[in-house]
C-alpha cells in the first residue's frame, strides 16, 4: 500500500495525501521489467501513479494528446450514472459513487 504524509495548508488545515509511485515511461519503452511490475502494482493497489515523460520518445507527441484525453475525461463525467458504473471497480467497495 502506498505511503502517506501530511500536509499543512496555508490556513492551518492539516490534510493528509498518498504519496504517489513515479513511473518512468522510458524504462517501461526499454522493456524494463521492475518498472513494469512497479506499474501493474501502483496501477492495481492505488489506483494512481505520476508517469514521468522527461527520458521517454514520445513525450512531446503525448503531450499533444492532452486536450483529448480532458475532453475524453469530460465525455465520460456527462455519461448517465449508469453507464460509468459499468467501469467501476468492484474490488475497490465501498465507493461513493458522485454522480
Amino acid at each position: 500500500m502506498a505511503s502517506t504524509s501530511t500536509v499543512v495548508l496555508s490556513k492551518g488545515t492539516p490534510v493528509t495525501v498518498v504519496d504517489l509511485e513515479t513511473i518512468d515511461f522510458g524504462m517501461l519503452e526499454a522493456g524494463s521489467v521492475t518498472e513494469t511490475e512497479r506499474l501493474a502494482r501502483a496501477a492495481s493497489t492505488v489506483g494512481f501513479f505520476n508517469l514521468d515523460l522527461q527520458k521517454s520518445s514520445v513525450s512531446a507527441s503525448t503531450l499533444d494528446l492532452v486536450p483529448l484525453l480532458f475532453s475524453t475525461a469530460e465525455q465520460f463525467f456527462c455519461e448517465p450514472k449508469e453507464a460509468k458504473e459499468q467501469h467501476a471497480r468492484l474490488d475497490n467497495l465501498p465507493f461513493q459513487a458522485r454522480g
